[in-house]
């Protein structure tokens, strides 16, 4: 690419665009505010015992057909079962969604990205320093290109089981996420996403 003008552009897009997916990683991850469709307002309301059943008994419902006659009685006991089968799924799913969670909020990365959040990008913090003042120094939280990957790996579980629990549907990333990989280093001109690049 060069140096000069050019580069420094392109330096100045690629931070621009980092901090756009910061914003927007801990709009969706820590935005409490219960107006806003993020994990924490969502997670709120999945405590709630009885949302939980009317999100059970919305999305798992047994596969097969109502038979009537000779077949209902084994219908039922297949119906009996499967029901029994997808409420421990149900329960783990929130379980383990529960744990994820907890663990994202603890994470290095979300923490920082908070504090940068916070102090930097959505509200400018200043800070004096010997009567001078000084924009919030960002370089302190010690980020580097690769940390967003991170914190997306630890949302990506969470993504998928609220995915689950609220809406019943389900959805593999593994290909979505090889795919955009390998697009974003080949447009990067980096070999993996933990590279050692500066913000």
């Amino acid at each position: 690419m060069g140096g000069g003008p050019r580069r420094a552009g392109f330096e100045q897009l690629r931070r621009t665009l980092y901090w756009t997916v910061v914003l927007e990683i801990m709009k969706l991850c820590g935005d409490r505010d219960q107006r806003t469709a993020s994990v924490p307002s969502i997670m709120r309301e999945l405590r709630d015992p009885a949302v939980r059943n009317i999100l059970f008994k919305k999305h798992c419902r047994p596969g097969l057909p109502r038979m009537a006659g000779d077949g209902y009685g084994m219908w039922s006991a297949f119906s009996k079962e499967e029901r029994a089968r997808l409420k421990k799924q149900f329960k783990e799913r929130y379980h383990r969604l529960r744990v994820n969670f907890s663990a994202l909020k603890r994470s290095r990365e979300f923490r920082a990205f908070k504090k940068a959040r916070n102090q930097a990008l959505a509200h400018h913090q200043v800070v004096t320093t010997k009567g001078a003042i000084k924009p919030f120094d960002a370089a302190v939280l010690k980020l580097k290109i690769g940390d967003e990957n991170k914190l997306l790996e630890l949302t990506r579980g969470i993504a998928v089981d609220l995915n689950s629990i609220v809406r019943g549907a389900s959805f593999s990333g593994e290909s979505y996420l090889e795919t955009e990989t390998r697009d974003v280093c080949a447009f990067w001109e980096i070999e993996s996403l933990d590279g050692p690049v500066k913000i």
